[in-house]
């Protein structure tokens, strides 16, 4: 007998000793799964590009941050589904419904009155999860951004006369020596729908001379083939798309020598994660944006080349440098402004820039 409680203890023994250490590891963010919401099924997620990212797809980025995701709540998988503004616009309008939405300005408009406060863990800096609010609680949750630089051919740069700086921005156009004296214009840049690079440069201080602007309507790409082609401006205003662009040019040698000016205290290109509903479909819909805003998440995004409103991602490079200005205090306007507000706003930075 007494040897049957001997074998028997050691068997609890050896039984307790496995069990521990599975448990121990079924713990996401310091929680039993155990003691979790019980729930098996699929979060629908929307995303809407409404400005250029840095490179590669952020919708993609997400889909490999939804896999990491469901591996840690067993049962739980997320459909990321990919939509322009008009058609997340017609879809609203026709009764469909989202869990999460991964979105940016201009599209905040659309969503707000579907979304619900995030009550989770905040791991992002204040000044960018600001804009994220409405009266006081957070909606949506800020997860990648960029912003706003200038960038100069110096050969360009040493027939102009000018180094590039806030102060020289429009000082920079000249009069190419060729048979039709084409006229440089000193700045270009290109507008998505709801940018406001006028506002950028105006926190920059640039003091705007409406002569020397390269003023056609041009898309961002439009303007950095423009840069690139060296027949229309000297400067280009770019975003962190231009720069990943650019930094692969670099890296291919098939880039001249170039200087840079990165532009900070302003940016309004931002990428919000926000969800709707509530019960235990609402709880894994707010444990994604934690997951999404964790810095084991974040420190993947120097794989799209965009910037994180939670880590320094960069020890080197452009990118490097342009984080060191972006990590200064930013104004970023609230992502729920309505379209006309946003349009509005960037007419009069338009006029403030160049005293019309």
């Amino acid at each position: 007998m007494l040897g049957f409680k001997k074998t028997a203890a050691a068997l609890i023994f050896c039984l307790f000793m496995v069990a521990v250490p599975l448990y121990a590891f079924d713990i996401p963010y310091g929680k039993n799964q155990s003691s979790l919401p019980q729930y098996k099924g699929v979060l629908t997620l929307w995303h809407v590009d409404s400005f250029e990212g840095g490179s590669g797809s952020r919708a993609e980025f997400l889909k490999g941050r939804a896999i990491e995701f469901e591996s840690k709540y067993k049962g739980v998988f997320i459909s990321v589904q990919s939509y322009t503004y008009e058609q997340v616009k017609q879809k609203l309008q026709n009764g469909d419904t989202f869990d999460l939405i991964s979105f940016g300005g201009g599209v905040g408009s659309l969503v707000k009155t579907k979304l619900s406060a995030y009550t989770g863990a905040m791991n992002v800096r204040d000044d960018i999860a600001k804009s994220g609010e409405i009266g006081g609680s957070v909606f949506a949750l800020p997860w990648a951004f960029g912003g706003y630089f200038a960038a100069a051919f110096d050969d360009m740069l040493t027939q102009s006369g000018n180094a590039l700086s806030v102060e020289t921005l429009f000082d920079l156009g000249y009069e190419k020596n060729d048979k039709s004296k084409t006229r440089l214009m000193s700045l270009g840049l290109g507008l998505a729908d709801f940018n406001n690079p006028f506002a950028a440069l105006n926190t920059a201080n640039a003091k705007g001379i409406s002569e020397n602007f390269f003023g056609d309507m041009l898309t961002s790409y439009q303007a950095y083939e423009r840069f690139l082609a060296k027949d229309s401006f000297v400067a280009l205003l770019g975003t962190q798309r231009d720069l990943a662009r650019l930094n692969l040019r670099q890296s291919q040698g098939r880039l001249g020598e170039i200087s840079t000016l990165y532009l900070s205290g302003y940016t309004d290109l931002v990428q919000y994660i926000a969800f709707s509903g509530e019960g235990t479909k609402a709880f894994y819909a707010q444990k994604f944006m934690e997951y999404l805003t964790s810095d084991e998440a974040q420190q993947k995004l120097s794989r799209i080349e965009m910037f994180s409103p939670c880590l320094s991602l960069y020890t080197s490079g452009m990118h490097f440098d342009m984080q060191e200005a972006l990590e200064k205090e930013l104004n970023v306007p609230n992502v729920f402004c309505d379209e006309e507000i946003l349009s509005q706003n960037r007419q009069e930075e338009f006029k403030k820039l160049f005293g019309v």
